[in-house]
């Protein structure tokens, strides 16, 4: 290990190694070493993580941040997989960002880095991710990188390391050395080629309200606040309070109409939020002409959309013979709960009236 002059290195304080005393002494008496408890093969450090605002720790202390994501993507079905469910490895999250989770040495315990920040550890590993990708409360704790880094993990050590940021999660040995290992891929090293000011870069953690600015979150677009504002109100909560799916139509056709309306009010974007919400208020309005001859053409496009996706090629990657969907019109509406899809469309064009008063 190279002199640590330069960087912001610290040994940990007494008060953390007799909170820790109980994992020492466990750790002692299995023996071994973090060579022998780690999994990972992948090389990580080649991976560049864009410089900003970052949580540091136990990943499913967090929740994800899905604003303006479409309600259909796909990736939703692993919503409740929050992102500590990936683990040992980098990972690409659900606003487009990189981070990482890494398993620790010992699995669960309390860590502590070289500024001294310690770290609860319940699933047995610790991860970094973009504050844009997780929903933070003001005094959340933050790293804030202010150039592009790279992770690592030093499997003769046990250290993990983001950016200047080094945990030491090796029981047996935290205390009696520095917790830092020198690595040729930190972007942060005065030699690292990148590192044009030949200075070692150190990372701040701070409480989030004070450098949220920094680096702000994409504001709600207006289509994403309207699908979410439904959701909320229309809506049965299950036991703990939380909002489902279930609007309480009486047939799944009544959703598959519901659907089919997010799925248009999504496409009718603007950079104008002003000109989005005439938009889709023009949109919704029109049903009021003639509501039965409304759905039936929001239908129509739908299976048009089915028609075109289907009509490109078959299984073999041949050129596909001509599809035609076609259904019963009254049928069709006799499965629609349309007092309900009414009500949520007045909901809808009430929630647009309000926010115009806003914009204006």
């Amino acid at each position: 290990m190279s002199n640590s002059k330069n960087r912001n290195s610290k040994l940990p304080p007494k008060v953390y190694l007799d909170k820790i005393k109980g994992y020492r002494n466990l750790v002692n008496s299995l023996g071994g070493s973090p060579a022998t408890r780690y999994t990972l093969t992948e090389d990580i450090s080649n991976k560049l993580f864009e410089p900003g605002l970052y949580v540091i720790g136990e990943l499913s202390e967090f929740e994800k941040d899905l604003t303006n994501i479409d309600m259909h993507d796909e990736r939703l079905e692993e919503f409740y997989e929050g992102y500590w469910f990936d683990i040992n490895g980098v990972f690409r999250a659900m606003q487009g960002s990189l981070f990482a989770n890494l398993k620790t040495c010992w699995g669960d315990g309390i860590y502590i880095d070289n500024q001294g920040n310690e770290y609860n550890v319940d699933h047995g590993s610790i991860g970094c991710i973009s504050a844009k990708e997780v929903i933070l409360g003001d005094y959340n704790k933050v790293a804030l990188f202010p150039k592009p880094f790279t992770v690592n993990y030093d499997i003769s050590t046990g250290i993990i390391r983001f950016g200047n940021i080094f945990i030491d999660t090796d029981f047996a040995e935290v205390g009696n050395r520095e917790i830092y290992f020198y690595d040729p891929s930190n972007t942060y090293e005065p030699d690292h080629p990148s590192n044009k000011d030949k200075t070692y870069i150190d990372v701040k953690i701070i409480e989030y309200y004070k450098v949220k600015d920094l680096y702000p979150k994409q504001k709600a677009k207006i289509n994403w606040q309207l699908i979410n504002h439904i959701k909320d109100v229309e809506t049965k909560k299950n036991q703990w309070g939380e909002k489902t799916n279930d609007y309480g139509f009486k047939s799944i056709t009544s959703m598959d109409l519901l659907e089919e309306i997010f799925r248009k009010i999504n496409t009718l974007n603007d950079s104008d939020e002003q000109i989005t919400i005439n938009a889709i208020k023009n949109y919704l309005e029109k049903s009021k002409n003639n509501f039965e001859e409304w759905i039936i053409k929001q239908k129509k496009e739908n299976l048009k959309l089915k028609e075109n996706a289907e009509n490109k090629y078959d299984l073999y990657g041949r050129k596909a013979k001509p599809v035609k969907i076609l259904f019963d019109e009254d049928t069709y509406l006799a499965g629609i709960d349309i007092k309900r899809i009414e009500h949520i469309i007045n909901t809808a064009l009430n929630f647009l009236k309000d926010k115009s008063k806003y914009s204006n």
